[in-house]
């Protein structure tokens, strides 16, 4: 009689276990979710690089546009996170990651911060001689409530970097020879954790020459962060100071951007009217689009 009540003892306990392991943590907070994400580095077409891993070991989570924490990544390769999302939450994943250099300062978020402030802030001031800039790497996701926790999520990174050079088409037979000053005005010194650019607002100057054609000016290429919501305002003088062009709208009275990852040229064409008067327009052509053997050194 003991040995069965002994035996059955043992069978409820078996019970107990099974049902407490097909039991979770989930079952007992329903608004708790987990999901699994990974980093890629992806080109301007989102296209995965071949045998890409985000070298980023840091996963910064926002809830509802807040900083609500960071995540290290797992062994695995992965990170796991859990967090409770009810009705219209959001939670956006954010990876960040550039060489820091003492032209820069990169702020680390604290709790409660808004997703739309400065990460990154470079240090340029005013009007400045372009720099070389360094890769600036970014990806967000955002999940809700209602996402499928059940597969992997992939943060796609992306450099936000972009890349212009000013050519002036007839520039030296209309103003004279000499050395011209050429800048584009009103560009962001910054990245905001959202992944827009953001910051001071600076002027950079473009070293220029006279192209392999002689009546015309070519600038070095410059890196840049995208122009944004508004327009970069693109100005030529000449040496003696006067200001030859100024404009922030193409040929088609289009305001000139510049989208992350672009190379492209500012192309300045210059002619005169019936009266001799000087007048010109631009066109914002891709790089690759432009007679580069004929156009740049």
């Amino acid at each position: 009689m003991t040995s069965n009540r002994i035996i059955r003892s043992i069978t409820l306990c078996a019970v107990a276990l099974l049902l407490l392991s097909a039991c979770s943590i989930y079952d007992e907070y329903p608004a708790r979710r987990h999901y699994d994400v990974i980093l890629r580095i992806a080109d301007g077409t989102d296209q995965v690089l071949p045998g890409s891993v985000a070298s980023v070991n840091t996963l910064y989570a926002f809830k509802n546009n807040l900083f609500a924490g960071k995540y290290t990544i797992g062994e695995d390769g992965h990170f796991h996170i859990d967090s409770d999302l009810e009705g219209n939450d959001s939670l956006t994943f954010v990876a960040l990651h550039s060489e820091q250099d003492e032209k820069m300062k990169v702020n680390e978020p604290v709790i409660g911060e808004s997703i739309h402030n400065v990460w990154l802030q470079m240090h340029i001031q005013g009007d400045s001689i372009a720099a070389p800039l360094t890769p600036k790497y970014h990806g967000k996701l955002t999940v809700y409530s209602h996402t499928n926790t059940n597969q992997e999520h992939i943060v796609y990174m992306q450099d936000k970097t972009a890349k212009a050079r000013v050519y002036a088409k007839n520039l030296l037979p209309t103003y004279g020879e000499g050395n011209y000053r050429v800048v584009l005005e009103g560009l962001y010194s910054g990245i905001a954790y959202s992944g827009t650019s953001d910051g001071n607002r600076v002027n950079y100057r473009l070293p220029g020459r006279k192209a392999t054609k002689e009546t015309d000016w070519a600038t070095d290429p410059v890196t840049i962060l995208p122009t944004g919501k508004d327009p970069c305002r693109l100005l030529i003088y000449k040496n003696d100071g006067g200001l030859i062009i100024d404009t922030i709208v193409d040929e088609n009275n289009k305001p000139l951007k510049v989208s992350e990852q672009d190379d492209v040229v500012f192309y300045v064409t210059i002619t005169k009217d019936a009266e001799g008067n000087p007048q010109f327009s631009v066109k914002v052509l891709p790089f690759e689009d432009v007679d580069n053997n004929f156009t740049f050194e």
